[in-house]
């Protein structure tokens, strides 16, 4: 069932990196671990908080996939049940790097329409390339993160 994991996981992961002690992240937002923003008993990330270990980061990162973007991705997303486990986890990181809600919402029309349809996905790569910031501080990064995701999407599955 929750086959898109591992691989959610080791994108996320690797694109937001582990840190134990809380810091900025570049959206100015208290973050810790691997980019989580709140414990999972909700409470906000604070300058100064307990460091945690990668045990622990990892936990909440998995506890996000599964209990917070996996449900309003599965449901707001008409083709979620048809992606495969790699396609799942690449929509879950790019949720996870610019907001859960992401589907249908104004500035993402062009990911939004090629999810929409079974016969788009495969223009789903080079529209993840429309959200890397261009100009920005941060477009090397996004870009990477982007072409990884892209990458991951066109990978068949080990079965």
């Amino acid at each position: 069932m929750n086959d898109y994991l591992p691989a959610a996981f080791k994108i996320i992961a690797n694109f937001e990196g582990f840190r134990a002690n809380s810091y900025k992240c570049p959206a100015g937002v208290w973050t810790i671990g691997y980019g989580s923003t709140y414990y999972p008993n909700g409470h906000l990330v604070q300058p100064g908080d307990r460091p945690v270990t990668k045990e622990q980061a990892e936990s909440y990162l998995k506890l996000h996939i599964q209990n917070v973007i996996v449900p309003v991705l599965s449901k707001r997303i008409p083709t979620w049940g048809p992606m495969n486990s790699n396609q799942k986890a690449v929509i879950i990181s790019f949720a996870y790097n610019l907001g859960t809600y992401f589907y249908g919402s104004e500035g993402f029309n062009t990911i939004t329409r090629e999810l929409s349809n079974k016969d788009n996905w495969k223009n789903v790569p080079k529209a993840l390339l429309l959200y890397v910031n261009p100009g920005s501080t941060f477009e090397a990064g996004l870009r990477a993160r982007r072409t990884a995701e892209g990458d991951l999407w066109r990978k068949i599955p080990n079965t």
